[in-house]
């Protein structure tokens, strides 16, 4: 028998013989190694989600909207409610599930810091730090540059120019009574939610992040308690 045909043999036998994988001490897991077959160009066409179908409908639609652009000089009211609804409905089921699987995956990363060394909880401290830093940082940063730079070079116009309706007139007065300090008194009452459903209901992204950090850090783990 030659070296080519052990060389062969020796390979036939790794593919079809199981691998062992230790998971834990005491706990062995067969792996068997099994090769994929490549798919075709229609076949990852058909697969649900891919990249191909997404730009396909992205094509139709385009196609659609120029289309009734140029042939209708007035398209109605309801036919774009009516053609808006599978859109509408997507983007709320994507706004549904997006924050609670954030939510989900903060917890579970900051489960696994707990399960490295002591490092892990002096990353997690420096990562939380630095985000709380560099958020203050552009927070001063652009208070400063407004107050020095930017506010200088404004320009007065003429008395005209300036009269607005009254519900602009109530806006901007209730937002002329935020000073810069509020806005840091803002910022940290943001990270501490008193109600954190009514944070998961009105999207305050910065409160949820933080509870769910604190929340992930205070399990304990069933393997190490």
């Amino acid at each position: 028998m030659s070296s080519n045909d052990l060389r062969e043999e020796a390979v036939s036998t790794e593919k079809t013989q199981p691998l062992k994988h230790v998971q834990s001490p005491g706990v062995v897991e067969t792996m068997e190694r099994v090769e994929e077959p490549k798919k075709t160009l229609w076949e990852k066409v058909k697969t649900p989600g891919s990249v191909y179908q997404i730009l396909i409908s992205a094509a139709i639609a385009i196609a659609i909207g120029f289309a009734v652009n140029t042939t209708v000089d007035k398209v109605p009211v309801a036919a774009v409610d009516l053609c808006g609804i599978p859109g509408r409905i997507w983007l709320r089921a994507l706004k549904a599930i997006v924050l609670p699987l954030i939510v989900v995956s903060l917890i579970l990363a900051v489960q696994r810091l707990r399960e490295m060394s002591r490092g892990g909880a002096l990353l997690a401290r420096w990562t939380i730090g630095y985000y709380l830093f560099t958020t203050l940082v552009a927070i001063f940063h652009s208070t400063i540059l407004v107050a020095l730079v930017w506010s200088k070079q404004f320009s007065e116009v003429d008395p005209d120019s300036r009269t607005v309706d009254k519900d602009l007139q109530k806006d901007i007065d209730s937002r002329s009574a935020y000073q810069a300090h509020d806005i840091v008194v803002e910022l940290f009452d943001t990270l501490v939610p008193d109600n954190i459903v009514a944070a998961f209901a009105n999207d305050i992204l910065l409160g949820v992040l933080v509870a769910s950090i604190i929340l992930g850090y205070m399990i304990k783990d069933p393997a190490t308690s």
